[in-house]
């Protein structure tokens, strides 16, 4: 993830200045899969087509760009562009959470042990707090480069030549992927017992 110099800037005035001190915030980010995630892309983006698989386009989901093409972005911003929404949108990279978020109690449930942290965060944080106000701050730009060149690098025996084909050359990673996204979307069904590592390894 490449954070952005404005953003820290950002970050102290929220802390001083939001009347509410449990909130979470986000900053725009690139173009994304479907519409659902519009209310979170950078103006730049947008508006951009979606191309499944577009790793050359600067727009892309899939883009490994710079910091000196992020930065080139946000310098053009002025003025900030800030919306507030109750209806809690994020992907993880670069969230925002109020220490009174976790003074309350939500965190990253320790059954979603691999993949869907944001989400169970979110669902999570959704049964605790309810509407709580999420600060978009739309115009200032966060890289998050799921594709870098020198990502998971570090994995025993993962192979192939983009990201997903690396991590699912692993059974264990496809299991781990599969019960951690179940366990995700059980977490408050009292007839489901949650997967774990242990379940992984059989």
């Amino acid at each position: 993830m490449l954070v952005p110099q404005q953003a820290f800037t950002v970050l102290n005035f929220l802390h001083q200045n939001v009347q509410t001190p449990k909130y979470v915030a986000t900053f725009g980010i690139c173009k994304m899969w479907d519409e659902s995630w519009k209310v979170l892309e950078h103006p730049k983006f947008t508006d951009k087509p979606f191309i499944e698989n577009d790793y050359e386009n600067w727009w892309s989901v899939k883009y490994t760009m710079s910091a000196k093409e992020m930065n080139s972005i946000n310098n053009e911003t002025e003025d900030l562009e800030v919306l507030t929404s109750t209806q809690h949108k994020f992907n993880g990279c670069g969230l925002v959470i109020s220490s009174e978020v976790i003074k309350a109690g939500v965190n990253i449930p320790p059954s979603v042990f691999f993949v869907h942290e944001d989400t169970s965060f979110m669902i999570v944080l959704n049964k605790l707090l309810g509407k709580i106000p999420q600060y978009i701050i739309k115009n200032i730009l966060v890289v998050h480069n799921r594709n870098h060149p020198k990502k998971r690098l570090y994995v025993k025996g993962e192979r192939g030549g983009t990201m997903n084909q690396k991590r699912r050359s692993n059974d264990w990673y496809v299991k781990a992927n599969k019960y951690s996204e179940e366990n995700c979307y059980n977490l408050f069904n009292p007839n489901y017992k949650a997967k774990t590592w242990n379940d992984v390894w059989k």
